[in-house]
């Protein structure tokens, strides 16, 4: 079991990536170009103009650079799950910049593992600022007795008993409270981090609960409201491809208000 301090290289830093907590049903486990990240991705697909997923030898999207750069943590949000890389927040930002990026963004990811991932990173990649977009704080993260890591959600079951036991006994027996605290913690984790490092930390999330939780904590924040395809029915561009994500609109929405706070 790796510790994010002792993380020294590239192939020890993607133990902390897409890599380290997803099978080959759930994600690509090899760099290269896919058309989809999985076949329930591709099933749910609707008619979007035709890109394709690169991955990086770290098990990131786009191309690693080892140069200075800006660097993205998020969710699947982030990493730009349904659109095009160059429809993706983290681009449009770097080209609006004219500077080098990586796009760290894991799918699925909890609060605690991106600021696991942010600590790791520091070790090894060369970056000044970075953009860190935050997920739901109720968004659970369970290894298996497989060791696999997945991630677990209120009210969302997933065809895997132990999961599922798992699920049901999280939500029914930790308070929302306890989540919360732990949210916290691991976001002045990342700060502390951010300050010994001498990095520069930009905030944002999609949750309106990780945003009052911020605001408590009296963290400037950038608040994307990010609209859901299920209660408002969304077509064309303010979906991604695969029918649950932010499409290009909404990833355009948020690169603006980051831009506005980079000014």
């Amino acid at each position: 079991m790796l510790n994010q301090r002792s993380v020294t290289t590239l192939d020890q830093l993607s133990k902390f990536t897409n890599w380290a907590n997803n099978d080959i049903d759930r994600f690509p486990q090899t760099p290269g170009s896919y058309q989809f990240l999985s076949s329930a991705e591709q099933d749910r697909s609707h008619s979007y103009k035709e890109f394709t997923y690169s991955i990086n030898e770290i098990g990131c999207r786009s191309s690693l650079e080892l140069q200075k750069s800006i660097a993205f943590f998020g969710c699947s949000f982030t990493f730009g799950e349904g659109v095009a890389e160059e429809d993706t927040f983290s681009d449009l930002i770097a080209n609006k910049l004219n500077m080098p990026y990586n796009n760290l963004g894991t799918n699925g990811y909890t609060i605690p593992q991106i600021a696991q991932l942010f600590h790791a990173t520091l070790q090894v990649l060369n970056f000044d600022t970075a953009i860190i977009t935050l997920p739901s704080p109720f968004r659970f993260h369970y290894v298996t007795t497989k060791d696999k890591c997945w991630p677990v959600y209120p009210n969302k079951d997933r065809d895997d008993a132990e999961h599922e036991t798992i699920r049901k006994k999280v939500y029914a027996n930790l308070s929302e409270n306890y989540l919360l605290h732990q949210a916290k913690d691991y976001i002045t984790y990342i700060q502390a981090c951010a300050d010994l490092y001498n990095k520069k930390v930009i905030w944002g999330t999609w949750s309106k609960d990780t945003y009052a939780l911020l605001e408590n904590l009296e963290i400037d924040t950038i608040k994307f409201n990010f609209e859901y395809v299920e209660s408002l029915n969304l077509q064309g561009d303010y979906i991604a491809r695969d029918n649950m994500h932010p499409g290009i609109i909404q990833h355009a929405e948020y690169s603006r208000n980051i831009l506005d706070v980079l000014k």
